[in-house]
C-alpha cells in the first residue's frame, strides 16, 4: 500500500502541471487579476492499486463572482490529465473505494440539492449517487471492506422533513438559546447537530450510530471496521470550552451510540485521530497548556485505543503539527511541522520522546 504521505509529495507535483506560468519574456508586476486566473490543485487521492491520482482543481469566475471545482485523475506513471466531473457543479472530498471500482465525492449537481456522495464507476458511464439524505451530507468516509458508507450528517430541521419544497424557502425564525449562538460562515446556530450514520451505498436508508446535543466529527474506521473513533465535546458545556475528546463507537450499535468508549480525558481540545495499523493504537494532535488558548501549541499524543495514559511524542517541539498518520508497520508516526507560514515540513518520529533525540533520529 502507498503511503498517504506520497499524497503531499504528489500534491506538488500537480501544482506544476497546473500552475499557469507567469515567467514570460517581459516580466510585470503581479496584479489581481493575475491571482484570479490561478488555479488551486487539491485534494490528491492515490488509488488503491496506485495507478491513479485523483485530486481537485479550483478555478475562479471573475464575472460571476464564484468559483468552481472539479475532479481530474492522472496516472501515476505517465499521462495527461483528464478531468472526471463536468464543469457547472463543484465537488469535494475525494475517495476511492477499497476495491478500486469507484471514485466518489461530495456535490449538489444544483442549487436547490443538497449535497450527496456520487460515485463514478471505473468501468465507464456518469456519476451515481451513492446517498439520498434529505439534508444532505456534510462528510464520509469508506469502510475497510468497502461495504458501508460512514457518514456525517445533521440532524433534520422540520421543513426537510417534507417533500414540500416550497416550504424550504420560506423565512424562519431565530431561535437563540445557546452560549454560542453564531460562527463565522455559519451564521446563527441551533441545536441541529451533526452526528455520524451508516449505510450502504445507493441504499436511502442510513442508520444513525452518535446522537445527543453535540456535534460529532472526524470520524475515521478502525482497520477490522469494527469500530469508528471520532471527535466531540460532550461536556456539560460544550459552548463553554474546547474540551474536545476522542470517542469509540461501534458501526453496529442500536442504541445511536448510548454506549461509547471515552479515549482522551485531557480537558484541552484533542483531535484528528488516526489509528495504528493493528488497531491498538490512536495517535491524535492535542492540547497541554490550557491558559494558552488558542495560541497553545498542538503537539502530538499517541494512545491505546480503548483508553490509558497518553505518551507525547517530541514535547520539545515548539510549532504546530498536523494530520499525524501511523506507518504501515506502526513503528513510526508521520505528520506535518508547520516551520513558518506557509511552509510546512513532512516528518516522522519512531520511538523518541526529547527534541534532542528526535533530531539525532533524523
Amino acid at each position: 500500500m502507498i503511503s498517504h504521505y506520497l499524497k503531499f509529495f504528489i500534491l506538488v507535483l500537480l501544482v506544476g502541471f497546473f500552475g499557469e506560468s507567469f515567467s514570460q519574456v517581459t516580466r510585470r508586476p503581479l496584479t489581481i487579476v493575475d491571482l484570479i486566473k490561478l488555479k488551486q490543485v487539491a485534494n490528491p487521492e492515490i488509488s488503491p492499486d496506485g495507478l491513479w491520482i485523483a485530486f481537485t482543481v479550483s478555478t475562479n469566475d471573475e464575472k460571476k463572482d464564484e468559483s468552481e471545482t472539479q475532479l481530474w485523475m492522472v496516472s501515476s506513471r505517465e499521462g495527461e490529465a483528464i478531468p472526471m466531473t463536468a464543469k457547472g457543479y463543484s465537488v469535494s472530498r475525494p475517495r476511492w473505494s477499497p476495491d478500486n471500482k469507484y471514485l466518489s465525492f461530495l456535490a449538489s449537481k444544483t442549487k436547490e440539492e443538497k449535497s450527496q456522495v456520487w460515485g463514478l464507476n471505473r468501468v465507464g458511464g456518469e456519476a451515481q449517487p451513492l446517498t439520498q439524505v434529505k439534508q444532505g451530507v456534510s462528510g464520509y468516509e469508506w469502510s475497510p471492506d468497502g461495504q458501508k458508507l460512514l457518514l456525517m450528517i445533521r440532524d433534520a430541521q422540520p421543513e426537510e422533513s417534507t417533500e414540500d419544497k416550497e416550504d424550504d424557502k420560506k423565512t424562519k425564525p431565530v431561535v437563540i438559546d445557546r452560549l454560542q449562538f453564531k460562527q463565522d460562515y455559519e451564521g446563527y446556530l441551533n441545536r441541529y447537530r451533526t452526528h455520524l450514520y451508516i449505510c450502504t451505498p445507493s441504499d436511502s436508508n442510513a442508520i444513525q450510530i452518535t446522537s445527543g446535543d453535540y456535534d460529532d466529527g472526524s470520524p475515521v474506521w478502525s482497520p477490522d471496521g469494527k469500530s469508528v473513533a471520532f471527535v466531540s465535546n460532550r461536556s456539560d458545556n460544550p459552548d463553554g470550552n474546547a474540551n474536545s475528546d476522542i470517542w469509540i463507537v461501534s458501526p453496529h450499535n442500536t442504541d445511536k451510540g448510548q454506549t461509547l468508549i471515552q479515549v482522551t480525558s485531557n480537558e484541552n481540545p484533542d483531535e484528528a485521530p488516526t489509528w495504528s495499523a493493528d488497531g491498538k493504537y490512536l495517535a491524535y494532535i492535542t492540547v497541554i497548556d490550557k491558559d494558552a488558548m488558542w495560541y497553545a501549541t498542538q503537539k502530538l499524543a499517541v494512545i491505546p485505543f480503548n483508553g490509558g495514559e497518553p505518551r507525547l511524542l517530541a514535547n520539545e517541539l515548539d510549532r504546530n503539527i498536523s494530520k499525524p498518520r501511523f506507518s504501515e508497520d506502526g513503528k513510526s508516526v508521520f505528520f506535518f511541522w508547520k516551520k513558518a507560514e506557509p511552509a510546512s515540513l513532512l516528518l516522522s518520529i519512531s520511538g523518541v520522546t526529547t527534541l534532542s533525540e528526535w533530531l539525532k533520529a533524523i
